[in-house]
């Protein structure tokens, strides 16, 4: 199937320079208060080696859930007629942060979650494994590149 049939979903974890839009994160992370994740600061912005296409979706997030306070939900459940897409995979960085907590929002709207063990980078591998490891035994289905690939061919 080509993949302009898929839609392709982008998440941002953008904080605000104008007033301190997540509190905690930024409580237990003093530095993002003035670096990191800024608005306009190359650690908020996409890899361009991976920059949207025409036609993908790009959702600036404020909290590790991609489904928290932001229109994803609305997204999915119209981007390609209503209540026709039922899977989410996940791809992305932080694995045990924004992908694990985005995946089991997922899983708790009721979507299939597809999680790309090589295609989610960790702090480390030990979190890295936990999640796979926790999301393919209750959240989800945990495969490779290669496997997602022959199972979006077949």
């Amino acid at each position: 199937m080509p993949r302009a049939r898929r839609p392709v979903i982008y998440t941002q974890h953008v904080l605000s320079d104008h007033f301190d839009i997540s509190p905690l994160e930024t409580g237990y992370q003093p530095k993002l208060k003035t670096k990191g994740m800024r608005e306009g600061s190359a650690g908020a912005e996409i890899v361009a080696a991976l920059a949207p296409l025409p036609g993908d979706v790009v959702i600036k997030k404020h909290r590790y859930d991609a489904f928290h306070n932001t229109q994803l939900e609305t997204v999915l459940r119209n981007i390609r007629g209503a209540g026709r897409v039922d899977t989410v995979i996940i791809i992305g960085t932080v694995t045990s942060i924004c992908c694990e907590s985005t995946a089991r929002s997922a899983f708790m709207r009721d979507y299939k979650v597809a999680f790309i063990s090589d295609a989610n980078g960790g702090l480390d591998e030990a979190s890295h494994n936990a999640t796979l490891d926790i999301i393919g035994k209750v959240f989800g289905r945990v495969m490779t590149v290669a496997e997602l690939g022959n199972l979006l061919r077949s």
